[in-house]
């Protein structure tokens, strides 16, 4: 099943590289408080990012060199006046490890000081209204009994919501059980959200059936003041029983449109689109019906980055790309083709992509 990853990265739970250690995601949360502290000024942050951002793709060559300390060590034992092969050898390591630092370093710095810094700008989303909901419905009927459990949840105005929702039924003959989720957050500069629903039936003694269905849906109403290009990527994984759907409406019509069944797809693609009034509306759904004795289960996902910032490196969607876009980078660092932060579109998140947000640091 395809994996979170933004909102994640954001809270500091996403899946962390081991590679990288305990300190390095320290040194990614004070960037990440670098936002908000008096700290807020590019060059602090790429401070930060040479004595820390950095370093952990070069720990491999800190272990060697720790190993050749010790041999230098045990070398200084013996009175020899000279330098042994194993100091030299030290020596030669320690000069490529801190060459090995100070390059991508210095690359960082050119990045940001040299190159014209642009800010993100782009059209702001004006939101005008909402329906975000999880629901789901189970059921299990045998003979004259039956049970069902069936509820929804909606948000209340157009804060954060994220929300889960799990319902249970049960009887003699079998159970039924469904899980609704979702993470969603209208942006100043967009709208992120995850969906997902799984759902299982089970019948273990013949004379009923049962059920479990449910959805979760975030659709959004906003407007933009004037053209612009639209970002949109989104990664859809339908269940052989399930659903989902993502569409896109403004002014003229349809924008763009896209339902799977039983499939799955990565989407990533730009739109330019006039002023006007547009919905946004994203679906996941899932469902199990079951009559013969044995076991169905089903499940979707959706993963959505909709940005009508000037800039893709605006990760977090608040206009400027800062200290939180790149703690947001860093944080996926690796394989992760459903990231943002994979700004290159190469199925990774990496030293080319960092260049990229760098590149485009506001002013």
């Amino acid at each position: 099943m395809l994996t979170v990853g933004w909102e994640h990265a954001r809270q500091g739970t996403s899946h962390w590289p081991e590679h990288l250690g305990d300190t390095s995601k320290g040194n990614v949360s004070l960037l990440r408080h670098a936002v908000d502290g008096p700290w807020r000024d590019a060059a602090t942050a790429i401070f930060l990012l040479a004595n820390f951002g950095l370093s952990p793709c070069l720990r491999r060559n800190s272990g060697a060199t720790m190993k050749t300390r010790t041999s230098r060590s045990d070398s200084l034992t013996s009175a020899h006046p000279y330098p042994t092969a194993r100091e030299e050898d030290f020596m030669q390591s320690t000069a490529t490890t801190r060459s090995a630092f100070l390059c991508p370093a210095s690359l960082a710095i050119f990045l940001l000081f040299g190159v014209e810094r642009a800010d993100a700008a782009g059209v702001p989303v004006a939101p005008v209204g909402q329906i975000r909901v999880v629901g789901a419905d189970s059921f299990v009927v045998i003979g004259g009994s039956s049970q069902q459990d069936i509820d929804e949840i909606p948000a209340r105005g157009l804060g954060h919501f994220v929300q889960t929702l799990d319902t249970f039924a049960t009887a003699s003959n079998g159970t039924a059980t469904f899980s609704s989720s979702q993470d969603s957050r209208i942006a100043p500069f967009g709208i992120e959200a995850e969906l997902s629903t799984q759902s299982s039936s089970t019948i273990v003694a013949l004379g009923g059936f049962c059920y479990s269905v449910g959805n979760s849906s975030c659709q959004v109403t906003f407007d933009l003041a004037a053209p612009t290009s639209c970002r949109l990527l989104a990664a859809l994984e339908a269940g052989a029983h399930g659903q989902v759907k993502l569409i896109l409406s403004g002014p003229g019509g349809l924008v763009l449109s896209t339902t799977l069944v039983g499939d799955e797809e990565l989407l990533r693609t730009t739109l330019d689109v006039p002023a006007g009034r547009y919905t946004l509306f994203a679906s996941s759904f899932a469902s199990t019906t079951l009559g013969p004795i044995g076991t169905q289960t089903d499940a979707s996902h959706l993963l959505l980055h909709f940005s009508t910032s000037g800039s893709p490196a605006d990760l977090d969607l608040d206009g400027i790309v800062a200290a939180s876009d790149l703690a947001e980078l860093l944080g996926s660092w690796g394989p992760c083709e459903t990231c943002p932060s994979d700004l290159d579109a190469d199925g990774a998140v990496g030293p080319s992509d960092l260049a990229v947000l760098l590149g485009s640091w506001s002013a």
